[in-house]
């Protein structure tokens, strides 16, 4: 696997920060739907309040919608990038007390058993997922339960091979992502317990080139291994890109991108 960078990652969260939101309609989703495993698991009453953490929080979408159902948690929210951080802090009351941390979601500094829900919504592609997984498992409860969601292969096939057929011999433009069952052995790995795993793909569609191009920038999804094809892409290649969805747009009728999901739940 190519190593990811995580200062590229960063840097490019930071920039897509206050625009994430306006295209992110499709990772809400995602995490509507981790939000239901949350939702229709008991909770262990005790008498210390049940306790929470977003990792790769971002813009705190989640965050706001268990704040506002489960007002006597305790609720963390980590992420690698400043920017979102800020735009989560201010979408939030500041009052609710939710423990912000700038860091790195496959080395939290959190305490080992700090929390009884482990959340991650859409972040771990941008992970070791191995290195994630152990890492949640490491910050869990004993009988903590975590809902976690992640993009895996087929995502962005359609961008993927419009670079294979414009630019061959380039080093990859789109990020690798894993294979569904490489994420479930990275969790069976870690010793936590799965015990929901679900796959499915969901679609972006365009009416126009521009609207697609500005969409994947706005969210921040480009390449961030370390043999990713760094400078800008060159007028030739770009003039070809725009040429291959043109024609895919004439043929269709609209563009299409593809996130193919894995949403997962289970205990330590």
């Amino acid at each position: 696997m190519n190593e990811l960078t995580k200062q590229q990652i960063e840097r490019q969260f930071d920039r897509a920060a206050q625009t994430y939101d306006e295209v992110a309609g499709l990772q809400q989703k995602m995490a509507q739907r981790l939000i239901e495993f949350v939702e229709s698991t008991p909770s262990s009453s005790n008498e210390r309040p049940i306790s929470l953490v977003d990792l790769g929080c971002g813009t705190g979408y989640a965050i706001a919608q268990l704040v506002e159902s489960h007002p006597t948690w305790s609720f963390g929210g980590l992420d690698l990038s400043n920017e979102m951080l800020r735009v989560a802090q201010a979408r939030i009351d500041g009052t609710c007390g939710v423990n912000w941390k700038h860091g790195d979601l496959q080395e939290t500094g959190f305490d080992s058993g700090s929390f009884d829900w482990v959340f991650s919504n859409a972040a771990i592609q941008w992970c070791d997922a191995g290195k994630a997984a152990t890492e949640i498992r490491r910050i869990l409860a004993p009988n903590g339960k975590f809902a976690v969601s992640t993009f895996v292969d087929r995502t962005l096939h359609q961008w993927r091979s419009a670079f294979s057929k414009v630019a061959p011999t380039d080093q990859p433009r789109v990020h690798h992502f894993l294979s569904a069952d490489s994420v479930k052995s990275a969790f069976d790995n870690a010793s936590l317990s799965i015990e929901q795993f679900e796959r499915d793909e969901l679609e972006l569609n365009f009416d126009n080139v521009d609207e697609m191009f500005a969409s994947i920038k706005k969210l921040g999804a480009t390449n961030a291994t370390s043999t990713r094809a760094k400078g800008m892409l060159g007028r030739q290649k770009y003039r070809a890109i725009r040429e291959h969805f043109e024609e895919e747009l004439k043929r269709s009728g609209s563009l299409t991108l593809t996130f193919d999901c894995v949403f997962l739940s289970g205990s330590r």
